[in-house]
């Protein structure tokens, strides 16, 4: 027969899950406060202890304690144990603790090992960019999307899932699930620093509703939960474009900026984006813009920087502009694919950046809040980035000029200005006597939406890009239009 007090209990069984949690790895001094249970009744002392084990309540001193008993077994939770036992008290003043209760039975002892009895030395933190990678991006999920992660799973849930989670990631070179297991207590360890309520329970629920899914689908479920900036990071870090033990680039490639095969030279110019993930992770060589490539706007580019200074993370790590970047433009980039074409030589890329004027895609810049509009539009321009833009193309005269943007043309008042300065860098280097076989801009044609117009945008790029840069690729664009997501993407010559 049911309890009054089975229906308080079952609300608060997510918060109880995470109680065992603490208890069974180890970590003291928890406590739950329970106070509401008084509303239930006028009991004089509301002290009760029950102990639980696997699918018993083997001890319930007083009713409301046999309740939660019940309640927890009822649950399934204990399965996540595999036979391990817990002792549960409800203080006088209402506070309900745990601890792990010496009833464990032998032949259940060593299915999890506890992980005080791991060697935490074999993969050290500062030592793993992987593991640091994907603690940075797990440590951004707020503690209240974590307290709904909590899925009820069979027994020995989390193995499987954080085994073939951490194959696919790269994480470590192994199958061994006691190292496994380390990792991840590591990863644990890391997402404490800043958020001390996340157990291995939650870690190892979500990575059991993740491990399975391709991008996509990482990026719909995160979507889903409220955090859609860590569904894009951790699609990225799956893709290897930062961190890990493979490097982006295969640094055993000679890099050389020859010409390619056609001796024709491409420069795209694109927009940066208000997400990003500073990683630290650079490629070699480094290409950065110097007062050799700009030696009459060097300084207006310069200044132009400094006034941006206010929105510059210094304290974030340098990393690659183009691995930096992971917004919606972005998402589409194969950016293996990408780096590969400027070390062969078949195209530079230049971003038109909020904070730091134009860049080269292998600069190493640190993090910024900004984007190219209003008063940060009007200091660029003030600060004639447009005629940076310009020297800087009459300075590598390439054969070919292809920008990606939404936006218009002419100064906006409103919207951004990406399109306005690549357009009128563009002219400016024509009309002071460069010659190009072509110049011009992938642009929104129709439709709305602000996400799918630049995922649309990048798409266009990265297809592009894949098809060598293929000219009836681009003419049916500037002809007919290419309808992507209710986007219609053209073309538009300078």
């Amino acid at each position: 027969m049911a309890s009054k007090y089975d229906f308080f209990w079952s609300r608060k069984i997510k918060d109880i899950s995470v109680l065992l949690d603490k208890a069974y790895y180890g970590h003291q001094g928890h406590s739950l406060d329970v106070s509401g249970i008084k509303n239930l009744g006028k009991r004089g002392n509301w002290y009760g202890v029950v102990d639980v084990c696997r699918n018993n309540v083997s001890k319930g001193e007083m009713a409301h304690a046999k309740s939660l008993g019940r309640v927890i077994v009822e649950s399934n939770i204990l399965k996540a144990y595999d036979g391990c036992c817990f002792t549960l008290m409800i203080s006088t003043d209402c506070k309900l603790s745990a601890k792990k209760s010496p009833l464990v039975k032998e032949n259940h002892a060593e299915l999890i090992k506890p992980i005080a009895t791991w060697d935490r030395k074999v993969i050290p933190k500062k030592d793993n960019k992987r593991v640091n990678c994907l603690i940075e991006i797990l440590s951004d999920i707020p503690w209240e999307v974590w307290y709904k992660t909590i899925e009820k799973v069979p027994g020995s849930y989390y193995m499987k899932p954080l085994i073939d989670f951490t194959v696919k990631a790269k994480i470590i070179d192994s199958k061994d699930a006691d190292l496994i297991r380390n990792v991840w207590h590591i990863i644990l360890q890391g997402i404490n620093e800043k958020n001390s309520k996340v157990t291995m329970l939650h870690l190892g629920s979500l990575i059991c509703q993740i491990y399975a899914l391709d991008n996509e689908g990482i990026i719909r479920y995160f979507d889903d939960i409220g955090v859609p900036e860590t569904g894009n990071k951790l699609n990225a870090y799956l893709k290897g474009e930062f961190g890990g033990k493979k490097p982006i680039i295969n640094n055993d490639r000679v890099f050389s900026q020859a010409d390619n095969s056609t001796n024709e030279k491409i420069i795209c110019f694109v927009p940066c984006c208000k997400s990003k993930f500073a990683t630290g992770d650079t490629v070699e060589p480094m290409k950065s813009l110097s007062i050799e490539d700009l030696p009459q706007t060097w300084e207006q580019l310069s200044y132009g920087r400094q006034k941006m200074q206010y929105c510059i993370d210094h304290g974030s790590d340098e990393t690659s502009a183009l691995t930096l970047y992971t917004g919606y433009f972005y998402k589409p980039l194969n950016k293996n694919e990408v780096y590969d074409a400027i070390f062969e030589g078949k195209l530079t890329l230049i971003i038109i950046s909020a904070g730091y004027g134009i860049i080269n895609a292998l600069e190493p810049i640190n993090n910024y809040d900004e984007i190219l509009n209003g008063k940060v539009a009007r200091i660029w321009r003030d600060n004639g980035l447009a005629n940076v833009i310009a020297e800087y193309l009459l300075h590598q005269k390439p054969n070919k000029i292809y920008g990606f943007f939404a936006g218009e043309e002419y100064w906006p008042y409103s919207s951004s200005a990406y399109r306005y300065f690549y357009t009128e860098g563009v002219r400016k280097s024509m009309e002071n006597g460069l010659k190009v076989d072509l110049a011009g801009c992938f642009y929104r044609e129709s439709g709305s939406g602000t996400s799918n117009i630049l995922k649309a945008l990048g798409s266009v790029f990265n297809n592009f890009l894949s098809l060598n840069f293929d000219q009836d690729y681009l003419e049916k664009i500037e002809q007919q239009g290419l309808i992507m997501d209710n986007i219609q993407v053209g073309f538009r010559k300078i």
